[in-house]
């Protein structure tokens, strides 16, 4: 009798885990240094940086990652979406950070600004986090009018929108 009732909380306890939604993204933390702020994404499980897309500027950025599970049950919640809005009196122009992990190709981490930034992506020391450098000094160079059009054209490619972009 014991058994069965030792049983019968092991199955109402994975059954009661198994529906209960699970968080991905835990903040995010600003750094600044030399005229770029690092954007830090910590994640509650390990990750990893698999790609970017559009390669180094861009209103939203696209970045592929692998959530390592550490169980095979821990990853069936990871195929869910959140968003956390950027903190308050951000030194960029961010305005959310999302984590879509339902997508057919794959699970992705969005961001998205206000205007087009200049940016590179690596992978955080603890495979935790995430770091996107965003740069914020303003170039003679990236604010001209054909580093607008290329910017608006890899956004729409991004987005699939591919007469957008030729445009």
């Amino acid at each position: 009798m014991v058994a069965w009732l030792l049983l019968a909380l092991v199955v109402c306890d994975d059954a009661r885990a198994s529906t209960s939604p699970q968080r991905v993204l835990e903040g995010i933390e600003m750094r600044e240094r030399d005229g770029e702020v690092d954007v830090v994404v910590r994640f509650l499980t390990p990750v990893r940086y698999l790609r970017h897309a559009p390669a180094s500027s861009g209103s939203t950025l696209q970045v592929q990652i692998d959530p390592v599970a550490l169980a095979p049950r821990a990853a069936s919640p990871l195929a869910g979406s959140e968003a956390l809005a950027a903190p308050s009196g951000s030194p960029v122009p961010l305005l959310e950070v999302a984590y879509e992990g339902g997508r057919p190709d794959g699970r992705y981490l969005v961001l998205r600004f206000s205007r087009s930034v200049e940016f590179q992506v690596r992978q955080g020391s603890d495979f935790r986090s995430l770091v996107v450098s965003v740069r914020t000094r303003e170039t003679s160079e990236s604010t001209g009018r054909s580093d607008q059009l290329m910017a608006s054209g890899r956004d729409a490619m991004t987005a699939g929108d591919f007469d957008a972009a030729i445009r």
